[in-house]
């Protein structure tokens, strides 16, 4: 990797991408914040610091609504992209440790029940 994508990496708070991309979402901070169960004045505090990090106002209050500038709608897709392959890794790390996992299990039926599904269950199971 470059010299140059390191420093933009380290010029980047990533903590703070979670809420952006909400923020681009829901097009409102009080929702976001909802969502994120964070308070709206965190949320707020976030979006400044968004603001300064990308050099863009990020979201414009017009009339009584916010709306997400043209700078701003570019960001949506690669932040998707990004924060769900993100998303996955935790996902794949969850799905490998369950593989190292060995469980008993006892299944407790009427006798019926085993002649009938026994042996397929077994052969599901196995």
């Amino acid at each position: 990797m470059s010299e140059h994508i390191l420093k933009s990496l380290r010029a980047i708070d990533l903590n703070l991408l979670p809420i952006l991309r909400e923020l681009l979402y829901t097009q409102n901070v009080s929702k976001a914040a909802e969502r994120l169960h964070m308070t709206q004045s965190a949320v707020s505090e976030a979006l400044g610091r968004i603001r300064v990090q990308f050099n863009d106002d990020i979201l414009l209050r017009v009339g009584r609504k916010m709306v997400i500038t043209p700078f701003a709608k570019t960001l949506q897709a690669p932040l998707d992209e990004i924060l769900g392959k993100i998303e996955n890794l935790s996902l794949l790390q969850e799905v490998t440790n369950l593989k190292d996992i060995q469980h008993n299990f006892v299944i407790a039926t009427g006798d019926s029940v085993v002649i009938a599904l026994g042996e397929k269950l077994i052969r599901f199971l196995a």
